[in-house]
């Protein structure tokens, strides 16, 4: 029995493995950089995350509604959610290689020394069960508006102070910090970088990854 252990934790990786970095990310992410191949693993997971919100700006689209935060970009906002369909896949594909290239030279500059490969697949891996997890809840949200809730009493109920405006901040935020953990691991694993340097260069790629969504996604 003993002899078979170590076997189940890369047998679980292997089934599972965006939910064992969410879960386990030291050894699963320390696999996956000396893995010969990383992308393979993880490209998939940046693909579906894009196509999961496409789904989900479609029923946005569908449902009548317009962005509840101010867009930045030209398109009229009856119209947004069905440009978004479009565009949401690219954007994630666009955004993971901008800031992967961006987590590798500030990690050079840190004195790192991982693959740009490595650190690609890291990030992509680490992102995708918060990026899920975040998913959900605009899904829910999709849903209800579908069903007839409006999109005006669904902004009354979030914007006055109460339990809907918590769950509905504390959420998102849960989502956001989750992400930054586990992107930190992955900059200290593909990066061989110490905690603080690695605390830098999460925090420097979040940001940047997340200051893409909130410009782009509705």
């Amino acid at each position: 029995m003993t002899k078979k252990e170590p076997d189940k934790e890369p047998m679980f990786e292997k089934k599972f493995h965006a939910l064992a970095a969410a879960v386990r990310p030291g050894p699963t992410l320390l696999r996956l950089r000396d893995n010969p191949r990383p992308l393979r693993k993880t490209v998939w997971t940046v693909v579906l995350a894009g196509g999961l919100y496409a789904l989900t700006a479609a029923g946005f689209g569908l449902a009548g509604s317009v962005p509840m935060a101010p867009v930045f970009i030209p398109i009229a906002p009856e119209n947004y959610h069905f440009w978004e369909m479009a565009f949401v896949l690219p954007l994630f594909v666009s955004g993971w290689l901008i800031v992967s290239i961006a987590a590798r030279l500030i990690g050079w500059i840190l004195g790192g020394k991982g693959t740009f490969r490595a650190t690609a697949a890291s990030l992509a891996l680490a992102w995708s069960i918060p990026l899920l997890f975040v998913w959900l809840f605009e899904t829910a949200i999709a849903v209800l508006m579908l069903l007839g809730m409006g999109q005006k009493e669904f902004v009354d109920l979030v914007s006055a102070p109460g339990t809907w405006q918590t769950v509905f901040l504390g959420y998102l935020g849960a989502g956001a910090l989750w992400l930054w953990w586990l992107n930190l691991r992955a900059m200290a694993s593909a990066l061989r970088l110490r905690w603080w340097k690695a605390l830098l260069a999460g925090t420097l790629t979040t940001s940047l990854f997340l200051g893409l969504l909130i410009v782009f996604v509705r």
